[in-house]
């Protein structure tokens, strides 16, 4: 008489991107005297060791994130760094990343398993300059150290991003981030009475849904970024466009002759409206206007 298997259940496996497991299974004879019962088996990956950490779904949605670039989530892992300066405060330089100190160009960044680096080792970013959009990312996969050959090409970390697909029903999010000069403070060398103009509208949505149902899916995400930035420009004073030179202190040290050729275009600068730094080159705040848009 043939003595059945007992039957093996494998439960409780989570299995991140482009990562391979390979469950280990044992036939058992039943026991004639004993129930079947499930028993949960065991499962060792297949792959290397490989240091690796998830950002899932929950992070990318439940994080605020500023420029609304995920990349900046990476940093929260030991030994990765975003040596960008505090200047670029919209995300513009978010793929300049180092892990454990090496160069960020060395680093490799794939989309849903794919290298999307150029030969120079640079990221394809957006007019934004961030990668995709927070919304439009399922999880991203971070390898930064021992990772397998599969990720090869470069000696610093590794971004694998995979892409949300849509479902059978349409769905959508809708954002709103703003900023503007009645929330801030006047700054240090702001020397009016209040802070300069200043205003911020970050917005944006995401639609999904199904181009043919059980089919072909889709997902679409936009996002606009309006912002105006004070930046501080030169321009020759009064005394300068009539040739008067003068030192640090304002006493006149020569007069020089203004070639009547020059004076139509002296006259298209705008006089300054701050102090002196010397050499009649005073200061001059002004705002710029940044609108970064992308689309995915």
């Amino acid at each position: 008489m043939d003595r059945p298997f007992n039957r093996e259940l494998v439960i409780g496996l989570a299995l991140l991107a482009l990562q391979l497991f390979l469950p280990i299974m044992q036939l058992r004879a039943q026991d004639t005297e004993k129930s079947a019962t499930d028993g949960k088996g065991s499962a060792e990956e297949s792959s290397p060791s490989t240091k690796a950490s998830l950002i899932d779904e929950s992070l990318l949605v439940g994080m605020p994130l500023n420029g609304r670039s995920y990349t900046q989530l990476v940093t929260l892992d030991a030994g990765v760094s975003d040596p960008s300066s505090a200047s670029a405060s919209r995300g513009v330089t978010s793929a300049n990343l180092t892990f454990s100190g090496s160069r960020s160009t060395s680093n490799s960044y794939l989309l849903d398993g794919t290298n999307i680096m150029d030969a120079q080792n640079r990221v394809p970013l957006s007019a934004a300059g961030v990668q995709l959009g927070s919304d439009s990312v399922f999880q991203v996969q971070v390898f930064s150290a021992n990772y397998g050959p599969e990720y090869g090409r470069g000696s610093g970390g590794v971004l694998n991003s995979i892409t949300r697909s849509g479902s059978n029903e349409f769905h959508g999010t809708f954002f709103e981030y703003l900023r503007n000069s009645k929330l801030d403070s006047r700054n240090f060398f702001d020397r009016g009475a209040g802070p300069p103009p200043f205003k911020r509208n970050q917005f944006g949505f995401t639609l999904s849904g199904p181009v043919r149902k059980e089919k072909t899916y889709f997902i679409y995400e936009a996002m606009r970024d309006r912002l105006n930035q004070t930046q501080v420009d030169y321009y020759p004073d009064a005394q300068a466009r009539q040739g008067i030179i003068t030192d640090a202190s304002g006493h006149t040290i020569r007069t020089v002759q203004v070639n009547p050729h020059v004076k139509p275009y002296l006259d298209l600068m705008p006089l300054p409206n701050s102090f002196r730094v010397g050499g009649d080159l005073p200061r001059t705040p002004r705002r710029n206007s940044c609108p970064p848009m992308k689309i995915f």
